[in-house]
């Protein structure tokens, strides 16, 4: 249906992904409590859900919606580095090479830097890492170090914000859809320029909150 949507209204899929709208079953699950057990461990024992969070629509061969090299921390203030944000991407139907599944540079993340971002990537609103900043500011093999991610429908791929990952192209014909979340100690900062003080709060002193209240990331999408 979106890929039909999307022919006769071209850029209708990328509305639907920056409209930042977070219904109940999105709510569920980015607070899942065994998942949050499993951030709690990274993060510590209190945990709030980050501004940036993404229902990504993937069509078949659409240039707009593959993302190239980069870290998270390129898109956010240099204070983020010292924050441990892991992302958790969602894919809602099998992945991998076949159907634009992730793709990442392993270890990438231990330097502990940020490496230089330009922007933007083809005909695409993402910043981009170059490949010779990769090799030679983190050491990184491409060929040797670079990982396609297969991740079956029902897992997740947990990762730093520090690590370099991109998402591959869809040559199928159907849609991959995913969802990818980010957790943080309310304590340490989110990277972002305006306040952020009514992120909902998931996770105080080891237990999950319950009735969380997400009014306040409603609507914003990063």
């Amino acid at each position: 249906r979106m890929i039909k949507v999307n022919k006769e209204f071209p850029g209708a899929s990328i509305l639907f992904h920056k409209r930042g709208v977070l219904p109940k079953e999105l709510q569920d699950i980015w607070s899942y409590p065994k998942l949050l057990h499993i951030v709690e461990q990274l993060v510590g024992p209190n945990i709030i859900g980050h501004t940036v969070w993404n229902l990504r629509v993937k069509l078949p061969n659409n240039e707009p919606e593959v993302v190239p090299w980069h870290q998270d921390n390129g898109y956010l203030l240099e204070s983020s580095l010292a924050t441990m944000m892991p992302t958790a991407w969602i894919p809602l139907l099998d992945t991998g090479k076949e159907n634009g599944g992730m793709e990442l540079i392993k270890f990438s993340q231990k330097p502990g830097i940020t490496g230089e971002h330009h922007c933007c990537a083809g005909a695409t609103w993402y910043i981009e890492m170059d490949e010779e900043e990769i090799e030679n500011k983190f050491g990184g093999d491409i060929e040797k170090d670079s990982v396609i991610c297969n991740v079956p429908f029902g897992g997740i791929l947990l990762f730093s914000n520090a690590l370099i990952h991109r998402s591959l192209p869809n040559p199928s014909d159907k849609i991959r859809w995913s969802l990818d979340f980010r957790w943080q100690d309310p304590e340490k900062s989110t990277g972002r320029p305006e306040k952020s003080d009514n992120l909902p709060l998931m996770m105080k002193n080891g237990t999950a909150i319950e009735n969380i209240d997400f009014s306040g990331i409603q609507g914003r999408h990063g």
